[in-house]
């Protein structure tokens, strides 16, 4: 049997690029339908004397539009601690544009023995950056809330106009 001789070679690998779900060639204009889910996870908490506070937490998550994206949620909870006076969301595509939402709506008081509690919200867009600059739309936010450990899981649905 006859050896034949081993040479080693590396080779390049090919060059890719992360893009958003959207690539900025499809041109400005566009009507999107945006579907994502994902969970967010509390950093900060902030209390008032009054009894109300703010949360800050990070976002992950997968949505047609922007890929798996990652983002930033600050919420202002009355003193009541279900209601919402005023909630902010950036999210991070794949390829680093960003998409700002306001939120409004409240969580649902939770029974004895409840771990989560469910909130509805609606959102609407306020601009962003690259592709999403000048960006309008609304939506809906489902988001339910575990008691025990802080973490959120969403869903979100509607429209993103591109400008």
């Amino acid at each position: 049997m006859r050896k034949l001789p081993f040479h080693a070679a590396v080779e390049g690998l090919e060059c890719r690029e992360v893009l958003s779900g959207i690539h900025p060639a499809a041109g400005s204009g566009l009507e999107l339908a945006l579907k994502a889910r994902g969970h967010a996870r509390p950093i900060v908490l902030q209390a008032s004397p009054q009894g109300a506070y703010q949360t800050f937490s990070s976002l992950r998550g997968k949505s047609n539009a922007l890929g798996h994206f990652t983002g930033q949620l600050a919420i202002s909870y009355a003193p009541n601690q279900f209601d919402v006076n005023d909630a902010q969301a950036v999210l991070v595509a794949q390829g680093g544009d960003e998409l700002f939402l306001t939120l409004k709506g409240s969580f649902e008081v939770p029974r004895v023995g409840d771990l989560g509690t469910p909130g509805n919200f609606t959102f609407d867009v306020d601009g962003g950056t690259g592709l999403f600059a000048g960006a309008v739309g609304h939506g809906q936010v489902g988001i339910v809330r575990n008691l025990e450990i802080g973490y959120s899981r969403f869903t979100l649905h509607g429209s993103v106009h591109t400008a």
